[in-house]
């Protein structure tokens, strides 16, 4: 397995000098919606762009082993959705007991078992490739051409924030992630590293869970425990891709105990 890469960040929140406050750490974001909530926060916030996502570098492969390793974090809470969440978590898991690298760790709708990727999510994917080889010539027509797969219009306008901008040398759509690893990555996506027993975090843990998301279920409920001995589970009323979802999960940093803590 290879170093730490060059990963892209994006500093959502940083505490002006003359402020006195204080916190336990940074606050680091696998996947980063959460721009317009950063001001809300007592400590250092910034998101970062896993391999093969954003800005960062495309590589292969793409498994949760190498996520975890492309980066070097240091006394952070952690906070991933979806994907980014079984990457936290794997950070967490691989990190050496006393090393104390990750102070706290929040997940968001994600479980740490195996599971086939949903045929959404590999929609998704077809869907992308599909807009990039009819050569479609606008976002609107990219939005249109999505619906076949989502109703859901916002989510149409998440994913389509991944295009690159049409240029008259690049009069086309075209995605800012490589779909073509993406698209052999999905068994890998669907994959957690560990079974049960093999290791556990114990430090401060917060799953959140969508009520109307399956990713969290009655199958794979017991496996939070068995990992995150020290975890705590809120249910939200949401489903798993809204954005909603993530500004409430945002809120509740508010009230766990262990993760902010700012003084005055």
């Amino acid at each position: 397995m290879t170093g730490p890469l060059s990963l892209r960040s994006t500093i959502l929140r940083s505490l002006p000098r003359q402020e006195t406050r204080t916190s336990d750490g940074s606050l680091v974001i696998l996947h980063g919606l959460f721009e317009k909530f950063a001001e809300k926060m007592g400590m250092p916030v910034y998101a970062l762009d896993l391999r093969n996502q954003g800005h960062s570098p495309h590589i292969r492969p793409m498994t949760y082993p190498h996520m975890a390793s492309d980066h070097k974090l240091s006394q952070i809470t952690l906070m991933g959705h979806s994907m980014g969440g079984k990457a936290a978590m794997t950070t967490a898991l691989q990190s050496p007991p006393s090393s104390n690298l990750i102070k706290n760790l929040i997940v968001v709708d994600i479980a740490p078992a195996k599971g086939k990727i949903s045929s959404e999510f590999r929609g998704y994917v077809d869907a992308m490739r599909k807009i990039e080889a009819e050569g479609l010539k606008s976002k609107r027509e990219a939005l249109d051409f999505l619906e076949r797969y989502e109703r859901d219009v916002s989510i149409r306008h998440f994913l389509l924030t991944n295009l690159l901008p049409l240029t008259p040398a690049n009069p086309t759509c075209k995605f800012r992630v490589p779909l073509d690893i993406l698209h052999e990555s999905v068994p890998d996506i669907g994959d957690f590293p560990y079974e049960s027993g093999e290791c556990i975090f114990k430090g401060p843990t917060l799953f959140v869970k969508g009520s109307k998301s399956r990713y969290i279920n009655k199958h794979n409920m017991h496996t939070l425990e068995e990992f995150f001995p020290a975890r705590w589970v809120k249910t939200l009323d949401t489903g798993h891709w809204g954005a909603f979802s993530f500004f409430l999960a945002w809120l509740l940093l508010m009230s766990f105990g262990g993760i902010v803590h700012a003084e005055k």
